[in-house]
């Protein structure tokens, strides 16, 4: 899309102040840090685990708390929207000090605008504090945030610079915000911002800890000893040696990115390229590895990334960045970490790198607007884990199955949404944001099938690339693929707890020659979680066929009646496992309601069993034995309703329902009511005829109670041919009938009843000729 940013000068500096100046050409020394490497003990083939427990990992007790009332304050951005961060920082790796500033391009989104607040540590200086060039005051807030006075009053429109220059020692906080430590007794310092720590290590624009909507373009600028690499977002633009034997590495991108991502690494980098062909163009490949871990199976295990970026494309869409690139750097952090187009990783599994990957469409370009909704970044990573292992050359349907099967949630008693986002240990839930975050999707492809399901992620993203979302955008992108509401699926699923305790078993019965199977689904579920809505995939077996069916459980019990075409041999509930479950047990079955398996006249459409004539009968046929009378039928026609007669046969279990006089023509209601039971249970009819439920012959939505529902038409008595007019085709019908009544036809041309056609009948046609 269009960009509305001003161009910012790739070569643009810091307002040209003495004491800025100086800070920025601060000199460093090379010597060797003496911090601790920090090596994670986590050995997880998973990327989602690996993901999750390696940022967990490294909330210690040493720690302080993650958030107090001083340590993070409320969303005060809205008044302006940042487009640029034009960063300058020099690393001291002896010492583990920052010196630098970040010069902040913004527009005011209102009249008046006073005040704007910088997030920035306290432990930092501030030498400098300027906006548009020239000194202004300014007050610290809290740990993290300070407030400039602006000199003059900004308006609606208007674009103005904020530049914080900054020194002081490093302090890390959360998973390792920025780490000084070595590996293989070499310095590294890396940064990990994620989810709201990126004051500890540069001044941004503060939106508070809870808000990722605003981003912003960006220029890199970092000095280290001259033998240091440095990896960070972008495109890179020059590596600059400076005296004193140090260097400048510039990074920048023209792709917005939320503050969290933005990330430097520095070491002893070795850096190797390649280049990803696509459909418009080459894009570069850039990764950068200790040299210690620059070895043949490093370099194999990374190029999968290549056809990563083709399967991720062919189903999300292109790669967000092909302007720039896509990156692999080592970090000193168990796991690994999307910073935009340069994920950082501490080790190269499969499944790892499908996951940062995956985070470049979801997380970088559709960013979560908050911690709340965390699962928008974290559950598609790891959905998108299976789909790399399902959709990977040489991959499979049952590829899929056994990577959700090994990214089950092992806890349910949490929500995937997160009302209170005030510790990232539960923001980066394994069970809840991470496996029950990708089991919602998954589901919801089983739920809306594959076709409405892609159709889905391409309407979000394209709704809300470049910029942040929250559930409801997914749920409103689903909603416009279907054509349905989705709310139910996603209350229960994201902002709900718990997951289903299946039970299961099935009977199969023989109704004058036809076999169904009854099936029983039951709910077992604690008293705290809900029912859960959803459908349930079933696999019979006969010995001549297999059928696949689905059957919509709304209740803690149901019994479904499916058709089958000989005896049963098997029975499957769920067999890909599309749902997810805490658990699915057989038991033993129970009789349910009675259902309605046919009529006479068979239905020529929904609950609808066309035309009639004026004396016929209607047959129902139930599937087990029932009680009925003639008060539990009615029916209604354009005159009211008309008394019936009803006689059941027991061997047959079929009711016949005949009309006391002929029927006047129009429209025509039966209504089955529900006071029908079955013998010996005495459970009431189950005929929701009106359900389109394709687990049961005429309907029914599995439990007791629920009138059965049927219309018809009784034509002019006349009216042979049903065209609302009596004619010379009607009677050429009645002619050609002349004799016995045929059998079986409707509207006979018997019009008296009396078993034959003939003259009778004649003279009732030439009365309601016209």
């Amino acid at each position: 899309m269009p960009d509305p940013r001003p161009s910012v000068p790739r070569t643009a500096s810091p307002a040209p102040i003495p004491a800025l100046l100086a800070l920025l050409i601060a000199a460093v020394t090379a010597a060797p840090s003496s911090a601790q490497h920090f090596t994670s003990p986590i050995d997880d083939p998973l990327g989602c685990d690996l993901c999750a427990a390696g940022k967990i990992a490294r909330l210690g007790d040493s720690l302080p708390p993650l958030l107090t009332t001083t340590e993070g304050a409320a969303d005060p951005g809205a008044e302006t929207d940042a487009l640029h961060n034009d960063l300058f920082i020099t690393i001291d790796i002896a010492n583990e000090t920052l010196t630098g500033s970040n010069t902040i391009t913004l527009r005011s989104l209102a009249d008046n605008l006073t005040k704007f607040r910088v997030r920035i540590r306290e432990q930092f200086s501030l030498p400098a504090v300027l906006v548009d060039g020239a000194t202004a005051d300014w007050t610290r807030l809290d740990i993290t945030t300070i407030e400039i006075t602006l000199p003059t009053p900004k308006n609606s429109g208007e674009i103005f610079t904020v530049t914080v220059a900054y020194s002081g020692v490093a302090v890390s906080r959360g998973f390792g915000s920025i780490e000084f430590g070595t590996h293989t007794g070499t310095p590294i310092v890396a940064t990990l911002s994620e989810p709201w720590f990126a004051y500890t290590w540069w001044p941004h624009k503060d939106d508070g800890q809870n808000n990722n909507r605003d981003k912003a373009t960006a220029d890199i600028r970092v000095t280290t000893p001259d033998w240091m690499s440095v990896a960070s977002n972008g495109v890179l633009q020059s590596e600059t040696l400076l005296p004193g034997g140090l260097k400048t590495t510039h990074w920048a991108t023209n792709q917005p990115m939320t503050t969290y991502l933005l990330s430097i690494a520095a070491t002893n980098y070795v850096r190797f390229t390649d280049t990803y062909v696509h459909d418009t163009g080459v894009m570069p490949l850039v990764y950068m590895l200790y040299p210690e871990t620059n070895t043949a199976n490093s370099l194999a295990q990374l190029a999968v990334i290549k056809p990563m970026l083709d399967v991720f494309g062919d189903l999300f869409g292109p790669y967000p960045y092909l302007s720039e690139k896509y990156g692999v750097y080592q970090f000193n952090f168990g796991g690994g970490m999307e910073h935009q187009t340069m994920s950082g990783q501490g080790s190269f599994g499969e499944s790892l790198t499908a996951h940062e990957l995956a985070h470049q469409w979801w997380g970088d370009d559709v960013t979560t607007a908050d911690w709340n909704n965390i699962w928008l970044n974290e559950g598609f990573a790891t959905y998108s884990e299976a789909l790399w292992f399902e959709h990977k050359p040489g991959g499979t349907a049952a590829a899929l199955r056994s990577a959700m099967a090994a990214r089950r949630p092992v806890a349910f008693d949490d929500s995937t949404y997160i009302p209170s986002p005030t510790s990232p240990s539960r923001i980066f839930s394994q069970s809840f944001t991470y496996r029950k975050g990708a089991w919602i999707l998954h589901m919801l492809r089983g739920v809306i099938g594959d076709e409405a399901f892609f159709d889905s992620l391409a309407r979000y993203r394209a709704d809300r690339a470049e910029g942040a979302a929250i559930t409801d955008d997914f749920r409103f992108a689903v909603e416009a693929a279907t054509g349905e509401p989705f709310d139910w699926y996603f209350d229960q699923w994201v902002f709900g707890i718990g997951a289903p305790n299946y039970q299961h078993a099935f009977t199969t019965h023989t109704i004058n020659g036809a076999r169904f199977a009854e099936v029983l689904v039951r709910q077992n579920n604690p008293s705290a979680y809900p029912t859960f809505t959803m459908p349930i995939p079933l696999r019979l077996t006969t010995t001549t066929s297999t059928t696949d069916a689905r059957v919509w459980n709304t209740a803690d019990q149901q019994h479904f009646l499916i058709p089958i075409d000989g005896p049963l041999t098997s029975f499957e509930f769920d067999p890909q496992t599309w749902v997810l479950a805490q658990t699915v047990n057989g038991a033993a079955f129970t009789p349910g309601p009675p259902k309605i398996v046919a009529t006479t006249p068979a239905p020529t459409g929904p609950a609808t069993l066309g035309t009639l004539s004026p004396n016929a009968a209607i047959e129902i046929t139930f599937h087990q034995p029932v009680t009925i009378t003639g008060a539990d039928a009615e029916l209604l026609g354009p005159a009211g309703p008309a008394p019936v007669s009803v006689a059941y046969d027991p061997a047959t279990l079929t009711a016949s329902i005949t009309p006391n006089a002929p029927l006047e023509a129009g429209a025509w209601t039966l209504t089955l009511r529900d006071t029908i039971t079955s013998i010996g249970a005495a459970l009431a009819l189950d005929g929701e005829t009106s359900l389109t439920n394709p687990a049961g012959p005429l309907g029914g939505d599995g439990t007791p109670g629920g009138e059965a529902v049927f219309t018809f038409t009784v034509a002019l008595p006349a009216d042979l041919n049903a065209d609302g007019v009596v004619n010379g085709i009607d009677l050429l019908i009645l002619l050609s009938a002349w004799g016995d009544a045929p059998a079986g036809v409707a509207p006979s041309p018997d019009l008296n009843g009396d078993g034959a056609v003939d003259g009778v009948d004649l003279l009732i046609l030439l009365s309601a000729w016209g």
